[in-house]
This record gives C-alpha cells, sequence and structure tokens, in this order.
C-alpha cells in the first residue's frame, strides 16, 4: 500500500500563526518609526505614503534604445486614446522628447479609485487633482508622459 499524503503540512496551523505574529508585531513596531511621507507640493496632494518613480526604468529602456537593442517601434507605440489624452488634457513638459527631440512630449495623469471610470479619469488641472484628494477613499495617481509626434509614451510615477 502506497504513502498517504495529508492535506496538512507537516509543520500545521501553529507555525503559520506564529509567522504571522511575527509579522504583525513586526509592521507594528515600525508603523510609527518608518513613514514615506509625499510632501505637500504641486501635483502631490495630501500626506499617504507609497510614491513609486519609474526614472529607472525609464533610463534602462533608453539606453537600450540608443544602443540599438530595441527599436524605435517597439519604444514608440503609444495607443490613439493616450495620444488624444495627451493633446486634450495634459500639461506641456519642460524636457523635449527623449526619442525624436521634439518640444511635443505632454504630462497626462490617470486616476483610479472609488466612484470613477474603470479605465481611470484623466486629470487636467492640479485643482481637480486637489478635489479627488479630499473625497472619502482610496485613489491612485500615475504620471505619464506622451509625446504627440512620435507617440513615445512611459509612466514616470504613481502615487
Amino acid at each position: 500500500m502506497g504513502t498517504r499524503w495529508s492535506a496538512t503540512p507537516f509543520w500545521g496551523t501553529v507555525w503559520v500563526t506564529t509567522v504571522r505574529a511575527m509579522c504583525t508585531a513586526i509592521q507594528n513596531h515600525y508603523a510609527d518609526r518608518v513613514q514615506f511621507q509625499q510632501p505637500k507640493g504641486r501635483g502631490r496632494p495630501g500626506s499617504s505614503p507609497g510614491t513609486v518613480d519609474y526614472r529607472l526604468d525609464r533610463r534602462r529602456l533608453l539606453r537600450a534604445f540608443r544602443a540599438g537593442d530595441v527599436d524605435r517601434i517597439d519604444v514608440c507605440d503609444a495607443q490613439i486614446e493616450l495620444l488624444r489624452v495627451g493633446k486634450e488634457y495634459s500639461k506641456a513638459a519642460s524636457t523635449p522628447c527623449p526619442v525624436c527631440g521634439e518640444r511635443t512630449l505632454r504630462l497626462v495623469r490617470f486616476v483610479f479609485g472609488p466612484r470613477l471610470p474603470a479605465a481611470g479619469r484623466a486629470i487636467s488641472s492640479t485643482k481637480e487633482l486637489d478635489r479627488l484628494a479630499q473625497r472619502p477613499g482610496s485613489y491612485r495617481c500615475f504620471l505619464v508622459e506622451v509625446c504627440i509626434g512620435c507617440r513615445w509614451n512611459h509612466l514616470l510615477s504613481s502615487y
């Protein structure tokens, strides 16, 4: 007769409960000491933690493009909807496009959260962003750069 395997791992629920308790204790210990607060400034209202910056990924992609490892078709692939939002609901970037060098680079903000469309909402002004930050609920904003000329696009940050 063969060996019968138990559905419960050999360490059982005691080990899992212990690890869960340890993780909770560590989180509680550092909860008031480690804070990654956002500065109150232009375009980033509120004081909730959690800004993610994608500049390193952008640099890596541009370096690979300039080295010839990635084709322009793979880099300049903005969809029609993103280009439309870039023309209508965005602000001009202070730097030229890193691919074509033209001054058609735009910064677009998309916000996702409760009572917003599933595809997010493009935000055109900081006043509108401030109003959303005042609403109850958890919102996430994504800052995307898009070039209207060559269709370059990349996620810059999320907060």
